[in-house]
């Protein structure tokens, strides 16, 4: 990339440069840099999204592409992610049959990590939650997409980014690459949360999914491990799912019931040197609430009752904490734990 910052410098001040020596993806990307330095658009953002996806998608193998290579890949998913910000462009990704793209690159999320591609699986799974964000036709158009697993199995991008959880869990139990680890868990949870929201069919494939209420059980057993972006990407991802769930389906409210919220909201509602996101605990206690609203909690063992409220008095105690907090949902929240 610095070889293409000092080119990109030199054309832009005039100076001639020979672009023979470049690689294809190389000239993609320094024509890009151009374009946004002159703020000029000779390229459409279609094509510029499929340029990006052709370098992104790119075969990978570590021991014939160059370490400039795979930085180039995470420049051009950076540039999608930039291009997907736009409605319309998020909206052809299916026409230009780009999706399918997308899940050849999760399939081989395994490989991608083993040769160090932490922050490109970050950018493909946001990717996924950007594009699908406040956006019901795409998030349509991305279940009409599969591909196969290992074992020859048909998956959906959902199944995909439960596996890729799955397995960060098994790397951070085991104690290597956490702040990577807990950057990829995070950017998954967000993309899940964004594909299910207020969509019934992507809400259903997750709770039909059995290693989906195993992840948030994991997640919730080390939650003091986790930083405060994992916890608000999960706690969001439980609103998203809240917004597909009738609690006369016996197998939702099954999964609700399985996941035992009272006590592990519990563990998300502190304030302390460590746990000093407001957010985190604005949305832990929206959610109890809309749990406590939709009827997936009706009654709280006493001992828990007292728990929670013991907790939440000690916020309303700590003036930093109380200040910012949103006090209309507290007040709710202690209502009801009152009754």
């Amino acid at each position: 990339m610095d070889k293409l910052l000092a080119w990109s410098t030199k054309i832009a001040n005039g100076e001639d440069v020979d672009m023979s020596s470049l690689t294809y993806e190389q000239q993609i990307l320094l024509k890009q840099m151009l374009l946004k330095e002159h703020n000029e658009q000779t390229y459409d953002d279609p094509t510029l999204m499929k340029m990006n996806m052709q370098i992104m998608a790119m075969t990978i193998n570590k021991d014939e592409v160059s370490e400039e290579a795979f930085q180039n890949r995470i420049q051009a998913s950076e540039n999608f992610l930039f291009l997907i910000e736009n409605v319309d462009n998020s909206s052809v990704l299916s026409y230009m049959k780009l999706i399918d793209e997308i899940l050849a690159i999760l399939k081989n999320f395994k490989q991608e990590l083993e040769f160090g591609n932490w922050q490109f699986m970050a950018n493909i799974v946001e990717i996924v939650g950007s594009s699908c964000q406040n956006n019901e036709p795409l998030q349509s158009d991305f279940m009409k997409f599969v591909t196969a697993d290992e074992k020859d199995k048909k998956v959906n991008v959902c199944d995909l980014m439960i596996e890729v959880i799955s397995n960060l869990l098994e790397l951070l139990n085991s104690g290597n690459n956490l702040d990577e680890t807990q950057l990829l868990i995070s950017k998954t949870l967000y993309g899940l949360s964004n594909l299910i929201r207020h969509n019934v069919q992507w809400g259903a494939m997750f709770f039909t999914n059995p290693k989906s209420i195993h992840i948030i059980k994991q997640l919730f057993m080390i939650i003091d491990e986790l930083n405060s972006s994992v916890k608000l990407k999960l706690s969001s991802l439980l609103q998203s799912l809240l917004t597909v769930s009738d609690v006369k389906e016996d197998s939702i409210l099954k999964f609700w019931l399985d996941m035992d919220l009272p006590t592990n909201i519990l563990k998300l509602l502190k304030f302390d040197e460590k746990n000093n996101k407001i957010y985190v605990l604005d949305n832990s206690i929206r959610l109890l609430n809309t749990l406590i609203e939709k009827k997936f909690i009706t009654d709280i063992l006493p001992d828990y009752k007292v728990s929670l409220i013991n907790q939440l008095s000690h916020l309303k105690q700590t003036p930093t904490c109380w200040d910012r907090l949103n006090q209309n949902d507290y007040n709710t929240l202690m209502t009801y734990l009152s009754q």
